[in-house]
């Protein structure tokens, strides 16, 4: 399972990458792209857009959090990196807020 969460993850990463900078390129092409990373904790991945908390990852199960703070993840999940189309859960700025 742990594999699955993990490949799932970097393909993930990989899509928010390219969304992020499609639409930054499309909105402000003047300005220097923004770059995507990400830190692995002890029990969540957090995915970094330039020195910003973008959103968590659970690497136990693979839900998406929205970044309460810089160091702590939101309760509730957006989505999940296994899902068929995770990027449902995120936006070029992070996580989506609850519906």
């Amino acid at each position: 399972m742990e594999d699955r969460i993990q490949e799932a993850f970097d393909k993930f990463v990989e899509q928010v990458q390219q969304m992020v900078l499609m639409e930054h390129r499309r909105r402000f092409p003047m300005l220097e792209d923004p770059q995507i990373s990400f830190t692995t904790g002890r029990r969540y991945w957090k995915i970094l857009r330039d020195n910003s908390a973008y959103c968590f990852v659970d690497r136990t199960n693979g839900d998406i959090l929205k970044a309460a703070t810089w160091k702590t993840p939101a309760k509730h999940a957006r989505g999940n990196v296994l899902n068929e189309d995770p990027l449902n859960a995120v936006t070029e700025y992070g996580a989506v807020h609850l519906r």
